[in-house]
């Protein structure tokens, strides 16, 4: 998805929150003689389907997909097949076009962003990056998992949000898992908006900064947000707001003019940001 504030400061949003796809294997371990276990992995990327787009293990954890390091190329249905690999890390995605967006010459708007994803998850999301945030931070896995879906108002929902297919859900037979698919989409939704918004406005103050750059930052800061949660968090005007402000402070601690540009239009862009998002869940 992309959202370009360097034109103009809101464009209509294109949610497309689609698909979900099992994953082979799971994370890289060692066997009873110490030696590396390998493992190989499958997933779909999900931001509206995601084709072209690189995904790496991205094993000495710089948020880059480095040469060395084990990848794929999502394919036209935005699937992607790691080959074994002993390698260990999150998985980094980036590059590529989403399907939700035509550009209408008969292709697709360019994914200008950044997701994250435990390794071993089946899915690369807008969740799975705010998970991935809160191990960052400190957290184990499962306190992750939690304190995710205590602060986005999931905590009924039981599903693992690496591994469970919203979209497939909304049409189970099964009444329980359509109920969650519809709440894990909502909010995967909202967050997908909010996070797309916050980078964008960040990178724009600078032609040489990057949506891709700053989506990072983007969820690092909201996870702060979800951190130590006791019930749902109010991604409210207010929330991003100060996440605008926090993101563009850290992006540009050597460039005060693009600080205070971003920053300028936090307000405006907050308000706005927050109405399309209740609006798109």
């Amino acid at each position: 998805m992309k959202i370009n504030f360097k034109n103009q400061l809101f464009m209509p949003l294109l949610i497309a929150v689609v698909l979900g796809l099992s994953a082979c294997g799971g994370g890289g371990g060692s066997s009873s003689s110490g030696t590396p276990t390998a493992s190989s992995y499958s997933g779909i990327a999900i931001d509206g389907i995601i084709v072209g787009a690189t995904v790496c293990i991205d094993a000495n954890r710089n948020n880059e997909c480095d040469t060395d390091e084990p990848s794929a190329i999502t394919d036209e249905n935005g699937t992607f097949n790691i080959a074994q690999t002993t390698a260990t890390g999150p998985f980094v995605l980036f590059g590529g076009f989403d399907k939700s967006l035509p550009d209408g010459n008969g292709g697709y708007l360019p994914f200008t962003g950044k997701l994250k994803a435990p390794l071993g998850s089946k899915v690369v999301s807008p969740i799975t990056s705010a998970l991935q945030a809160l191990i960052e931070s400190g957290l184990s896995a499962a306190d992750a998992q939690r304190e995710l879906k205590t602060a986005m108002g999931l905590s009924d929902v039981d599903v693992d949000l690496t591994t469970f297919d919203p979209y497939n859900g909304v049409n189970s037979a099964d009444t329980a898992v359509a109920k969650n698919a519809k709440k894990v989409l909502a909010q995967q939704t909202k967050l997908q908006v909010l996070v797309h918004t916050i980078s964008s406005v960040v990178a724009g103050a600078d032609a040489n900064n990057s949506i891709a750059k700053t989506m990072s930052t983007a969820f690092a800061k909201l996870a702060t947000n979800f951190s130590s949660a006791t019930t749902s968090v109010a991604l409210d005007e207010a929330a991003v707001k100060r996440a605008i402000e926090e993101v563009a402070a850290e992006e540009y601690a050597d460039n005060e003019v693009a600080k205070i540009s971003a920053q300028a239009v936090a307000r405006t862009t907050a308000l706005v940001a927050v109405t399309a998002a209740d609006r798109a869940q």
